[in-house]
């Protein structure tokens, strides 16, 4: 064998040799570069199971038995404190706005305008309709100016007394606007501004034995055509009010009354019978 033949096969023995160690560390369990925990033994109070049994990372450390999710079961925040009876809506169930400050009760209607009584005629005063106090005389036929139905703002005096066909009155058109419409409790009848009356105009503007300036004086026409002058006369006069003293007597009248008062169809004066109201 020559020199260099020797030289080879003395390499590829070293090879052999090398080969086989690695082989006799693989059979023995120790892989080249890597070393082996040896198994640990647990038995301790409270661990009832072996730590890494098994290959290294085979997951017993993490099998879930340490986080078996018994100390985070969800017992403490089952809920149960905030269940919602803290805020169940009690206190803001709507009784302290239940409405009874604002029931209706101071607007029920109490302040309505009042029945009439029982004779028919409202309280003056009472209801919602603005009451004045007047003084109230009549005039007809023969002692209008001149004698006969016209009047002073045009047509001519006359009305059934109702709220659609109101009487003629006479007074200042400064005290009372033409067109307005009253009432008289005293008669049970509706009138309406449409005439000029003379002493009228002085009570209201000026002094007078009635009292004035701005004393009221309202004049009602009583009609009487064909009937007897002088007892149409003293119907006026029957009809007029004035005090124990003789002087002239107020009484309460309502300005732009409602519809529906009480009216009486007896007339102030009948002409077919010369009667008075």
């Amino acid at each position: 064998m020559t020199r260099l033949q020797r030289t080879v096969a003395g390499v590829a023995l070293a090879v052999i040799v090398v080969a086989g160690s690695a082989v006799s560390a693989m059979a023995a369990g120790a892989a080249p570069g890597s070393t082996q925990n040896p198994p640990l033994a647990i038995s301790g109070p409270g661990s009832s199971h072996t730590a890494n049994s098994g290959t290294v990372n085979s997951g017993t450390l993490n099998s879930g038995s340490a986080n078996s999710g018994a100390l985070n079961t969800g017992t403490p925040n089952t809920g149960t404190p905030t269940s919602g009876t803290p805020n169940s809506g009690t206190p803001n169930s709507g009784t302290v706005n239940t409405g009874a400050p604002n029931s209706g009760t101071l607007n029920s209607g109490t302040g309505a305008d009042p029945a009439p009584s029982a004779a028919g005629s409202p309280t003056p005063g009472a209801g919602a309709d603005p009451v004045i106090t007047t003084y109230v005389t009549y005039y007809g036929w023969f002692d209008n100016s001149p004698p006969g139905c016209d009047t002073a703002f045009g047509g001519c005096a006359g009305g059934a007394g109702t709220f659609a066909n109101p009487i003629t009155f006479a007074t200042d058109k400064a005290e009372i606007p033409v067109g307005t419409k009253i009432y008289v409790p005293a008669v049970q009848k509706y009138f309406v501004m449409k005439d000029d009356c003379v002493q009228c105009d002085q009570d209201w503007t000026s002094r007078t034995s009635d009292g004035g300036p701005k004393f009221r004086h309202i004049d009602l026409w009583i009609g009487g055509k064909g009937g007897n002058k002088t007892d149409v006369i003293n119907c006026e006069d029957s009809l007029t009010q004035s005090t124990s003293a003789g002087k002239p007597k107020q009484t309460q009248v309502m300005e732009n009354p409602a519809s529906n008062l009480k009216v009486s169809s007896k007339p102030l004066y009948n002409s077919s019978t010369n009667t008075c109201f």
